[in-house]
């Protein structure tokens, strides 16, 4: 049978087409060696040989029109390569005999993967779910570059909880570059050895070049960067540190529910996610429950002003005026007799260099926040992740743009 153009499409350097058998369960396509090639060692490329045997061996290939199993069927040829001195095996170029299929193949699978559950991208690649696996990670191990640590001018540091129960590790420490959002380094743990075997990997210039390093007030993450990063500034964000008083406002409203009688605790109860929303956010009819929590209640009143007063002092424009407004507003916390008000105060005007650091850099941490939803897709689209160097390589992946990958 002969079909126009078909050797196109199954061109493999050394090997021509026999013959192609087509049903509707598949398409099978014969090759056998082309007599027109000399034999070469596949791994020195010498032509100093012996021929030992020839195997008939199969490989999977891309789906062709409506067929969804395309089989590449071949002769393997062993060799004894004098220059090595040993057996080799040759292949058609392009197929993987380990996997048996052709690394387009594998490719198209990867590429499905990112976007894909494994089981889905079953249905368009006849494999089983653990092969799929095998092929996802041996490409993106292939095809992905390596992190470029030397464009790293700015860091973003943060933990993220990939496992509650079970055996395993339960926390990674990720590491972003905070202006194109690629994906640097991923760490077991959350302790001070987590950030530093990323900061051993940088060399001397690289490690001079980082300009600020954004965090929470994690005290093992910034004890590394103070050691290992001297030059840099730390950024303490913003959208932690309000989280942080948000804690702090709902450790006043349960302690204003707990002395509150009977009528007072179901005007209290519900208001919590109230308390927190921004006056922009809130509907007309939960600004006016809030108003008269507030109105009745005067430490609710007074640590919700407290927290609309901190958002003042990210609107500022230089470092000077902010730290003077954030001493203001310290004492203000001092002044309201709250005690979680005044711990969370005194924390913050210890902290306050990283505060202030943000009006030289303008770093936040939202890029991060946003990475950490794409840590959960991934993870439920994976449903688990039992291999953290699988789980940082589609992460990575994720991060990067499809046109950097090989």
């Amino acid at each position: 049978m002969i079909v126009s153009g078909l050797h196109q499409l199954y061109a493999f350097k050394g090997y021509r087409i026999r013959k192609a058998a087509f049903s509707t369960d598949g398409t099978l396509i014969f090759l056998v060696p082309d007599k027109r090639f000399t034999l070469r060692c596949p791994h020195c490329q010498g032509t100093w040989l012996r021929r030992h045997r020839t195997t008939r061996q199969t490989a999977l290939d891309l789906p062709a029109s409506s067929s969804r199993l395309v089989a590449l069927e071949y002769d393997a040829i062993q060799i004894f390569c004098i220059r090595c001195k040993e057996y080799r095996t040759i292949h058609p170029p392009g197929i993987d005999p380990h996997a048996q299929a052709t690394r387009r193949l594998m490719v198209f699978a990867s590429r499905l993967a990112r976007r894909l559950p494994l089981d889905h991208v079953a249905e368009f690649v006849p494999v089983s779910h653990a092969t799929l696996y095998r092929w996802d990670l041996a490409i993106l191990e292939l095809t992905l570059p390596e992190p470029d640590f030397g464009k790293a001018d700015y860091l973003l540091v943060d933990e993220k909880c990939i496992r509650k129960k079970g055996a395993g590790p339960k926390f990674v420490t990720l590491v972003l570059n905070a202006e194109t959002g690629e994906l640097l380094s991923m760490t077991e743990g959350r302790k001070k050895e987590s950030l530093q075997a990323f900061t051993d990997l940088l060399t001397e210039s690289e490690a001079q070049g980082i300009k600020a390093v954004c965090i929470d007030r994690s005290g093992a993450y910034y004890q590394v960067i103070r050691e290992d990063l001297p030059q840099a500034d730390v950024v303490f964000d913003k959208f932690h540190i309000v989280q942080n008083f948000n804690k702090v406002i709902d450790e006043v409203r349960r302690e204003e529910s707990s002395k509150a009688d009977k009528a007072g605790l179901k005007f209290i109860k519900g208001q919590r996610y109230n308390l927190f929303r921004r006056a922009e956010n809130r509907t007309e009819r939960q600004s006016a429950t809030l108003e008269q929590l507030l109105a009745a209640n005067k430490p609710l009143s007074q640590v919700h002003l407290l927290g609309e007063q901190l958002q003042i002092f990210w609107t500022y424009k230089y470092g000077a005026w902010a730290e003077r407004y954030l001493a203001d507003w310290c004492q203000w916390a001092e002044e309201s007799g709250l005690k979680p008000v005044m711990r969370f105060a005194k924390g913050i005007w210890e902290s306050r260099a990283g505060l202030v650091a943000y009006f030289y850099h303008r770093v936040t941490n939202g890029l991060m926040e946003s990475f950490n939803a794409t840590v959960q897709r991934v993870m439920q689209r994976c449903c688990g992740i039992r291999n953290l160097q699988y789980l940082w390589l589609k992460l990575r992946q994720e991060s990067l743009p499809c046109h950097q990958q090989k």
